[in-house]
C-alpha cells in the first residue's frame, strides 16, 4: 500500500516535477541549452568574483597578520582590511605583470623566428613532396597548382589571422564585454573579501535553518 503521508507526498511531487523538467527540457533540448547558456553569462562575474575572492583571501589573510599584529588603535582596526585587499590586488598585479615581462618577448621572439624561417621550411617541404610523390599523381598536380611561395602563404595567413581578429566589430564588442565582466568579477570579490566574517555568518544561519527545517519534515 503507497504511503499517503506529508512526507511522502512532498517527496511524490518533487520527483514529478524533476520528471516533467527533464522532460521539458528534452523536448525544448535547444531552447534548454540557449537559456543555460544566458544563465551562465548572467552567474559567470559572480563565478570569477568568487574564485578571485578565494585567490585573494589568501595573500589577505596574510597580510593582515603583518599589518600592525595587536595594535588596537580605530584608525588601523578599520584600515587593515581595506589595506590588506589593496596589497593582495597590488601583488597579484605585480606577478602578472612580471610574468608578462617574461612571456611577451620569448612569444614575439618564437614569432619573429616562425616568420623569418616559414618560407624556406615551407618550400622546403613542397620540393620534398613534389620529388616524392610520384605514386599519388593526383598529390603532386595540386601541390604544382598552388602556385604559392612561403611568402605568399605566410602573407595569406597572417591576414586572415588579422581579419578573424580584429577585422570584426564582434571581436570589439567581446573585449569590452570581457572588460565589464573582469571589473564585475573584481568589485564582487572585493565585496567578498570586504565582509567575509558577515557573509560567513549569514551562511551559516541558512544552513542551520535548513537543516532544522529538514529535520522537522522528518519529524512530521
Amino acid at each position: 500500500m503507497i504511503d499517503y503521508s506529508k512526507n511522502n507526498y512532498k517527496t511524490i511531487l518533487k520527483i514529478i516535477i524533476t520528471a516533467a523538467l527533464m522532460l521539458l527540457a528534452v523536448i525544448n533540448y535547444h531552447e534548454a541549452v540557449d537559456l543555460l547558456i544566458k544563465i551562465y553569462g548572467i552567474v559567470y562575474p559572480l563565478l570569477l568574483g568568487a574564485v578571485m575572492a578565494f585567490v585573494l583571501n589568501i595573500l589577505v589573510v596574510k597580510y593582515e597578520k603583518q599589518y600592525f599584529p595587536g595594535n588596537k588603535n580605530k584608525f588601523v582596526v578599520s584600515s587593515r582590511r581595506f589595506v590588506c585587499i589593496l596589497l593582495a590586488i597590488m601583488t597579484i598585479i605585480l606577478v602578472v605583470f612580471f610574468a608578462l615581462r617574461i612571456v611577451i618577448p620569448q612569444l614575439v621572439k618564437f614569432i619573429t623566428l616562425l616568420v623569418e624561417k616559414f618560407p624556406g621550411v615551407y618550400e622546403s617541404v613542397v620540393k620534398w613532396i613534389v620529388e616524392n610523390s610520384h605514386e599519388i599523381p593526383a598529390l603532386q598536380q595540386k601541390i604544382k597548382e598552388l602556385d604559392m611561395d612561403g611568402y605568399a602563404v605566410l602573407n595569406k595567413v597572417l591576414g586572415l589571422l588579422g581579419n578573424w581578429t580584429f577585422g570584426t566589430v564582434s571581436f570589439i564588442g567581446s573585449a569590452f564585454g570581457a572588460m565589464v565582466e573582469f571589473i564585475l568579477a573584481v568589485t564582487f570579490s572585493i565585496y567578498i573579501l570586504a565582509d567575509k566574517e558577515d557573509l560567513k555568518n549569514k551562511f551559516k544561519k541558512l544552513f542551520k535553518a535548513y537543516i532544522s527545517k529538514r529535520k522537522k519534515n522528518k519529524n512530521l
